[in-house]
């Protein structure tokens, strides 16, 4: 199920700034809910608003910068285990899928 789930058209887009008229909780709350569904650690903290209690947002910061995904990017291997003809090269192919995989978790991060 994660797998299906992680491979599944997903709208990462952060706005970049914001115009005059607009407000920074409206704009990235949204954003912060949405990426919430790949989280290890529950309950996720909301971002808040502006008057939020100090140490709900740091906890909402640590939380964010400590982020713990569960999401899965096996779908972008390059190579089938199952087609190695041997364990050497069934290790071989597992390295080097995991070698993409980590490309993916980076920008994740």
């Amino acid at each position: 199920r994660k797998q299906y789930d992680s491979s599944l058209p997903f709208d990462e887009t952060v706005p970049t700034e914001l115009e005059e008229d607009e407000d920074f909780f409206e704009v990235f709350g949204p954003v912060f809910d949405a990426n919430a569904r790949w989280s290890n650690r529950r309950p996720v903290p909301s971002l808040g608003n502006d008057t939020t209690d100090l140490n709900k947002v740091k906890r909402f910061y640590h939380f964010w910068m400590n982020f713990d995904s569960w999401r899965d990017f096996s779908q972008h291997d390059e190579y089938d285990v199952a087609d190695a003809s041997c364990r050497e090269e069934r290790r071989w192919v597992e390295r080097q899928n995991q070698r993409i995989r980590r490309k993916y978790e980076t920008a994740e991060a």
